[in-house]
């Protein structure tokens, strides 16, 4: 066990809702609202259906609930199926310097121990502050030390592991064992592969919430892992903040669903499109100069979901004709939307070396509509940045929940979720959120 292990154990431990900066008990109501949503939203999904059906027949139990229904099993196997569906549109939280998917992770994970455990909603939402926190430094130290890009499901179940260890009732060393176990067993998620061509293993996100799980409920029987990543040297500074800086403070969310590397095209394309009222037939082609991840997002005309999501084509094509990228265009009644079809042929991308240089601190582009006739519309350079990006309110948060539940939730019933979660001086039980947000 290293001095760095043991660190991060006891900030897992000692961090307090009540002692937590404003801002950070803030950030951390907004991250739950928008993973229930996000969650809940990705149940109607295929890879949401497959999970549910594996967590019931091999991961047997009455512990907690899998969404949208309320079917019960083991802790494991409802991370598993919540962490399916919590990914499964592509529309939950991100990092930008880490290019993942925390909350995703983490999230199903620590409220299937929270429901299991009967834990309350300040602890669970303090919990998830410090599952984010070890989440992200184990990605920087993962990806710094192996030179690798290392996605979501790999760094993600180290913060799972140590939320749900802390919530099972672990000690210090019983964290630690926790946080070593997930980082030995998690999946490698070679994510780039599924950028080039698309499947359901995706960031590897159900897997990693899976994994963490598992390693923290092993931890608490006697297993043993070691030493985790923060034994490296490249984790001292990486770790020695902890409490000192919130790097929850620094997660993104997401307005469109699909990954995020095509979403300044997708704003930039929106945004000419109101500018100059465009409609899809007045457009020659779409040209999109960007940095090489984005290129090397699939570009094939989508067949299902992932297709659609982990595409440079598709979403800037949709955005053209519809307007907005939302779960309608890739997976509901929308989906697959013939006109963003005829125009995926129009849509031409390549790399620029001046964004390539930016990147991952800054996902930048440009894009030019070429009309019919000849004349050229430029967006000029767009970014994700906060300049272009103001912060995002409670207020927008909440609105993107309706957005995503409409459909699956009553108006009242989303309502009484948001205010539930925007509420935890009440201190109200997880069990009592998860009846509410059980469809049945």
């Amino acid at each position: 066990m290293t001095h760095a292990d043991r660190h991060v154990a006891r900030f897992v431990l000692e961090t307090r809702w009540e002692t937590l900066p404003s801002e950070v008990r803030l950030r951390a109501v907004m991250c739950a609202i928008d993973l229930l949503g996000a969650l809940l939203a990705g149940t109607v999904t295929p890879v949401a259906a497959v999970g549910r059906k594996t967590a019931a027949r091999y991961f047997p139990g009455t512990s907690a609930s899998i969404f949208p229904g309320g079917a019960t099993a083991s802790i494991p196997g409802v991370a598993l199926a919540n962490g399916l569906a919590a990914n499964a549109l592509d529309i939950d939280d991100g990092h930008p310097i880490v290019k993942g998917h925390p909350g995703a992770v983490v999230f199903p994970a620590l409220m299937a121990a929270a429901e299991s455990r009967n834990a309350r909603l300040q602890d669970f939402l303090a919990t998830l502050v410090a599952a984010y926190e070890v989440a992200l430094r184990a990605g920087f130290v993962m990806q710094e030390h192996y030179a690798y890009y290392h996605s979501s499901g790999a760094w993600g179940a180290v913060g799972a592991a140590a939320g749900v260890a802390r919530l099972m009732g672990l000690d210090q060393a019983g964290v630690v064992e926790a946080m070593a176990t997930a980082d030995f067993h998690a999946p490698f998620v070679p994510v780039m592969r599924s950028v080039r061509r698309p499947v359901m293993s995706k960031d590897g996100v159900g897997w990693g919430s899976m994994a963490g799980a598992l390693a923290a409920l092993m931890a608490a029987d006697g297993f043993t892992g070691g030493e985790s990543s923060f034994g490296y040297p490249e984790a001292h500074r990486r770790v020695m903040d902890l409490g000192g800086t919130y790097e929850i403070m620094n997660v993104y969310f997401k307005p469109h669903a699909c990954c995020r590397w095509a979403h300044p095209a997708i704003d930039a394309v929106i945004d000419l499109r109101r500018t100059y009222d465009l409609k899809p037939a007045n457009v020659e082609s779409i040209r999109i100069k960007t940095f090489q991840a984005a290129a090397e997002l699939y570009h094939e005309k989508p067949l299902n979901t992932e297709e659609a999501q982990y595409n440079a084509a598709y979403p800037v094509a949709v955005a053209m004709a519809a307007g907005e990228v939302g779960p309608r265009q890739i997976i509901g009644d929308r989906f697959p939307d013939r006109e963003a079809l005829l125009l995926m042929d129009s849509v031409e991308i390549c790399t620029d070396d001046r964004f390539e240089r930016e990147f991952p601190a800054r996902r930048l582009c440009e894009v030019e509509i070429v009309l019919k006739g000849g004349k050229t519309l430029p967006s000029g350079v767009y970014s994700l940045d906060p300049d272009r990006n103001p912060p995002v309110s409670i207020k927008w948060i909440a609105k993107k929940f309706h957005s995503l539940t409409d459909g699956l939730l009553s108006r009242d019933r989303a309502d009484d979720l948001i205010a539930f979660l925007s509420s935890p001086e009440n201190n109200p039980p997880v069990r009592k959120l998860v009846a509410l947000a059980t469809v049945r």
